[in-house]
C-alpha cells in the first residue's frame, strides 16, 4: 500500500509523517479537538505556513529541527474552551495569520484571521461537527475520519481566500485570478468568449 505524503491522504491504519508527528506531540489526556486541531497545523504546514514560535525575529532564523510543536497549554485561552495560534509564511515574513477555534459541544468554529489593519483581507469561518472527523473510542479503527473531504473545505472555505487576499495586499503575485499580473489577467480576459467574459465583468468590479 503507498504511504500518503499529505495529511489529508491519511488512511485509517496510517498517518501521514506529518500528521503522525504532530499527533506524537499530543498529550496522554488529549480529546478529540486537540487532535483535529493538530490536524489543522499540519495543514497550514503543509501549505507553507509555520507556527510563529517557531521563528526567532532576532536572529531571523527558524527552528528547523521541528515542523510541529505541542498543543502546549499556552494555545487554549484562558477561561473559554477555544484555541488561538499564529502563523507566519514560511519564505514571506510579511504574511501572518491566526486560526481561533472555539469549542461548541461536539462543533468547532474555525476562524482563519489575517493579521494586519487591511480591509481588503477579511476573516473566513466554518464550523465543523467534531466526531466526524475525529474517533477516540475505538482507535483500532482509526483516530482519524474523512481528512480529505476536511481539507478541502477548510482550503476552498478559508484558506484560499485569505492566503489570496493577503498575498495580494503585498503587491506578490498569487495562483488565483486577481493575483496574477496585469498584463496576464489583459490576456487572459482578451481571449475569453463573449459570454464568459460578460459572466467575469458580472462577478468582479476589477473587470467590468
Amino acid at each position: 500500500m503507498e504511504k500518503p505524503s499529505f495529511a489529508e491522504d491519511s488512511k485509517l491504519s496510517y498517518l501521514s509523517p506529518n500528521l503522525a508527528e504532530a499527533v506524537s506531540k499530543l498529550n496522554e489526556n488529549a480529546d478529540k479537538n486537540d487532535y483535529l486541531f493538530a490536524f489543522f497545523i499540519t495543514i497550514m504546514s503543509e501549505n507553507g505556513y509555520r507556527v510563529a514560535s517557531l521563528y526567532n525575529p532576532i536572529t531571523g532564523k527558524w527552528n528547523e529541527e521541528r515542523i510541529h510543536i505541542p498543543l502546549l497549554r499556552d494555545y487554549k485561552l484562558p477561561g473559554i474552551n477555544a484555541y488561538k495560534i499564529d502563523f507566519i509564511l514560511y519564505h514571506t515574513k510579511e504574511v501572518t495569520c491566526s486560526i481561533i477555534a472555539i469549542i461548541l459541544g461536539d462543533w468547532m468554529l474555525i476562524n482563519l484571521v489575517p493579521k494586519g489593519t487591511s480591509t481588503r483581507c477579511k476573516t473566513r469561518t466554518m464550523s465543523i461537527q467534531v466526531p466526524k472527523y475525529v474517533n477516540l473510542f475505538n482507535r483500532d479503527l482509526g483516530i482519524y475520519w474523512h481528512l480529505k473531504e476536511l481539507s478541502m473545505r477548510f482550503k476552498n472555505e478559508l484558506f484560499a481566500h485569505v492566503h489570496s487576499e493577503m498575498i495580494m495586499e503585498l503587491g506578490v503575485a498569487s495562483p488565483c485570478l486577481q493575483g496574477l499580473p496585469q498584463e496576464i489577467k489583459a490576456h487572459i480576459v482578451k481571449n475569453l468568449d463573449r459570454k464568459s467574459r460578460e459572466n467575469l465583468e458580472n462577478c468582479s468590479t476589477e473587470f467590468s
